[in-house]
């Protein structure tokens, strides 16, 4: 999931890279928690955590993380608490949410 992810990021032209290379205008993703609960004895509820992180140069901040995080409201059927966070001394916003799945 987390390359759909980043997929879905780079279709809408942001620049992605890996964390370790994180670069002005640019973001990051990763899976960073799951928890996984029965619903049946063969059905599983799996919820997935991710975080994408965003540093950039400019001053729209903000509005940056806030497209990002339509965009992934938008583009999933389920998404759970999508938090957002903006350190604007170092110009890093992180981007926290949740995507559950069935199995």
């Amino acid at each position: 999931m987390v390359d759909t992810i980043k997929t879905l990021l780079a279709n809408n032209g942001y620049k992605v890279v890996e964390f370790d290379r994180l670069l002005n205008n640019a973001c990051a993703v990763r899976e960073i928690k799951g928890s996984i609960t029965p619903l049946t004895s063969n059905r599983y509820r799996i919820f997935h955590q991710f975080q994408i992180i965003y540093k950039t140069s400019k001053t729209n901040l903000k509005d940056i993380t806030i497209n990002i995080a339509k965009l992934i409201y938008s583009n999933f059927d389920e998404v759970e608490n999508i938090d957002y966070s903006i350190d604007d001394e170092n110009n890093v916003s992180v981007i926290e949410f949740v995507i559950p799945e069935t199995i």
